[in-house]
């Protein structure tokens, strides 16, 4: 019976809180987000071609295509940044977690594949949280904002 994995991205590591994040370079946050928004490049690719099955709704097709492409303009803006105010290096040599989850996507057996798309978007949905509490440390850091100051702590 398949069973719930860990996510692909986690040997991406990432501060566990706004303390850690200070701790870190503003330029390793930015290479943090770029290579988690790489790593799911192929996977939002088999999620797409998943969702147009068939057994899947058709707002879900639909919505892992506006994922993608979402995906694909972040990660263009966040290679601006990082060649603006960082090293061009980040985003030019991107060592993203790779995804072994394919297999899962391509097996027969019925209960796998449904599992494989929960697995999925269940990592997306981490990762985009994780993704969102860095850009909005970074947007904080730079603000004058006591408002954001006070979302530091909590993320």
């Amino acid at each position: 019976m398949p069973t719930i994995i860990t996510c692909h991205t986690v040997i991406i590591p990432t501060p566990a809180g706004g303390e850690a994040a200070r701790l870190m370079q503003h330029k390793d946050i930015i290479n943090a987000v770029i290579r988690l928004l790489h790593s799911w490049n192929e996977p939002l690719e088999y999620l797409a071609q998943e969702a147009h099955l068939p057994k899947f709704n058709h707002s879900l097709s639909c919505q892992a295509e506006i994922i993608a492409d979402e995906n694909h303009q972040l990660q263009e803006i966040t290679s601006q940044i990082a060649n603006q105010f960082f090293d061009p290096k980040i985003a030019k040599y991107v060592d993203y977690a790779l995804w072994p989850g394919h297999q899962s996507f391509k097996s027969f057996e019925e209960q796998t594949r449904p599992l494989a798309v929960y697995n999925t978007l269940r990592c997306l949905f981490n990762d985009t949280k994780r993704i969102n509490n860095l850009l909005q440390f970074l947007k904080c850091q730079e603000s004058t904002d006591n408002s954001c100051k006070s979302h530091l702590r909590s993320f």
